[in-house]
């Protein structure tokens, strides 16, 4: 279904619950909030989130509207947008199957395609990309500069800085757009993404000083243990883009993130350079994501995870 032919259904709804995936970034962050920008005159909108909005996105336009009601019972309209499977909704799952219309808007590969109506472009650089064509059909072509805002906050945060393979020309020409409505791109990385609190520093500091190589160094572990996290005052959303300093190592065609954050809980993110599809490896565990960027969760002890991961990482590389 094509973004333009989503208006009807948009339009007939009074009551409408936008829900962000659990665990939320800046893609999944930014296209809820610019929905609701774009949707919330005349109808009853809330957006809604597992887990809350990480500080850092405070400052982001409507940040306030951000899980700040209570779920109805029933909504006309449930909107999830950058969730690859409804696990992704986390407890906000019963919310959205309660809706009378479902829609999910994704572009993850490993998308399972379960709402009633599912807008869903693999290999696409940002869920920003379809939230764009959503935004420009309720705003008759011009995209507001608050709106723009938050659309190049997502694009800028799974685009990896425009710099993964994603990244195409009508990338680029979504995020010139945006930049012409007056925004500017060098605050919004400077605020979003690359200020850094001196707690996160800290963090990264400790988990790089323990950062490992395998497989003649094409493969490189960093890993956070909970003592990271209670000396600096951190948590595992303070790991975020910590898995690319890894991946820019030369040699390194694999980087793996391994956060324990509660007993016998680790968070994995993976990352991968060239043809190694990260969703591939992390879909062997329950994850999922993109070909260059996935994720997965682990339950067990550290010494298993490592050596799961090991052998993993060794039957992809080339």
């Amino acid at each position: 279904m094509k973004p333009n032919k989503l208006a009807d259904t948009v339009s007939a709804a009074k009551s409408i619950a936008i829900i962000s995936h659990k665990n939320p970034d800046g893609d999944t962050v930014g296209c809820a909030l610019a929905l609701y920008s774009v949707l919330k005159d005349g109808r009853s909108v809330h957006v809604f989130c597992e887990d809350s909005l990480p500080d850092k996105f405070l400052t982001l336009p409507y940040a306030k509207i951000f899980n700040a009601e209570k779920p109805a019972e029933k909504y006309d309209l449930a909107i999830a947008v950058d969730c690859g499977d409804e696990g992704r909704l986390g407890v906000m799952y019963e919310v959205f199957k309660s809706a009378k219309i479902t829609v999910n808007i994704d572009h993850h590969k490993t998308n399972s395609r379960y709402a009633d109506i599912n807008l869903v472009e693999p290999g696409t650089a940002a869920c920003a990309m379809q939230i764009y064509k959503v935004c420009k059909d309720f705003t008759g072509g011009k995209i507001p500069k608050d709106t723009a805002t938050l659309l190049y906050t997502a694009l800028y945060n799974d685009s990896g800085a425009f710099a993964f393979s994603s990244v195409t020309a009508e990338t680029l020409s979504v995020a010139a757009e945006l930049v012409k409505t007056g925004i500017s791109p060098s605050e919004i990385a400077y605020a979003y993404f690359r200020k850094t609190a001196k707690k996160v520093f800290d963090l990264r500091i400790r988990a790089l000083s323990k950062v490992k190589f395998y497989h003649d160094n094409r493969v490189g572990i960093m890993y956070f243990q909970r003592g990271d996290f209670a000396a600096t005052g951190t948590d595992t959303t303070d790991t975020e883009g910590a898995v690319n300093t890894v991946l820019n190592i030369d040699e390194v065609e694999i980087a793996v993130t391994v956060a324990d954050f509660e007993s016998n809980q680790f968070k994995v993110s993976v990352r991968t350079k060239g043809d190694i599809d990260a969703s591939e490896l992390c879909g062997i565990f329950g994850g999922g994501g993109h070909k260059n960027a996935a994720g997965c969760r682990f339950f067990g002890v550290y010494e298993e995870v490592l050596d799961k991961l090991l052998k993993t990482t060794k039957d992809f590389l080339p």
